[in-house]
């Protein structure tokens, strides 16, 4: 059976209810980050991090806190740059930034399908990996996947590139590692309610009436957003993705 195929497969265990799998998959994971951690999810530190492996991290838009799900990738290769490609990190403006592919800017099953892609580029590592988790050992312990291939996957497939974002390594404070072999559990993790909240938590933190009022204009318009999360269909991603990206940050609380 295929990665796909095992995620189909639990897709109909939920008798494909993708906001029934989605809760549950979310309140799953969360309760490894904020309750108590297990083999597969386990806090990490961003000297730890490393390319083609799966996070969840917490990013500080400046003030505003954000939970996000995340594969780290080589930097975006720039055709008047050597070498590029065999660095974690790119240096702009003196800020090291990491480059990831969201997995909250694409649909359930094209994640599940870049999964097994990857997966099929991987199989002796993710073999290994599965041994080593059923042998009592952690995710720290896992192998990395080879992952230079992701940005011409996305853009060729579908022009999905879109989900790659840059990471100012010094916004994220907080990050765990996600085992290999629970990916088809992080095909249907998302954040998007959790974000909300947090986001309603920041705007009773605001003191000042007119940050206060644009930043719950911003909240309105996530929520319309949201409106569109049980049909997962392209332009709920895109709409996201453009709202996160042109989030008009908050410097001063």
């Amino acid at each position: 059976m295929t990665f796909e195929e095992e995620v189909r497969a639990l897709f109909g265990q939920y008798n494909q209810n993708s906001r029934k799998i989605r809760e549950d998959t979310t309140l799953e994971f969360f309760t490894y980050i904020l309750k108590q951690p297990s083999k597969q999810v386990r806090p990490t530190t961003v000297r730890n991090i490393m390319i083609g492996r799966f996070y969840i991290i917490r990013y500080n838009y400046n003030g505003n806190k954000i939970w996000c799900p995340i594969l780290t990738i080589p930097p975006v290769p720039n055709k008047r740059e050597e070498g590029i490609m065999e660095r974690q990190l790119k240096i702009i403006n003196n800020k090291n930034i990491l480059y990831a592919v969201n997995f909250d800017y694409l649909p359930i099953m094209y994640k599940a399908l870049l999964i097994d892609a990857i997966i099929k580029g991987n199989i002796d590592r993710y073999e290994k990996n599965s041994n080593m988790i059923s042998g009592g050992r952690t995710v720290k312990e896992e192998f990395t996947f080879k992952v230079n291939w992701i940005y011409n996957f996305l853009k060729r497939n579908g022009n999905k590139n879109y989900a790659i974002t840059a990471y100012d390594v010094l916004k994220i404070d907080k990050i765990f590692e996600i085992s290999s072999t629970i990916l088809q559990r992080f095909v249907f993790f998302d954040t998007y309610y959790v974000n909300k909240r947090l986001m309603l938590e920041t705007l009773e933190n605001i003191t000042n009436e007119k940050l206060k009022d644009e930043f719950s204009d911003k909240i309105k318009m996530f929520e319309q957003i949201l409106e569109m999360y049980d049909k997962d269909i392209e332009s709920f991603y895109k709409s996201l993705r453009n709202f996160e990206k042109n989030l008009k940050l908050i410097d001063e609380l």
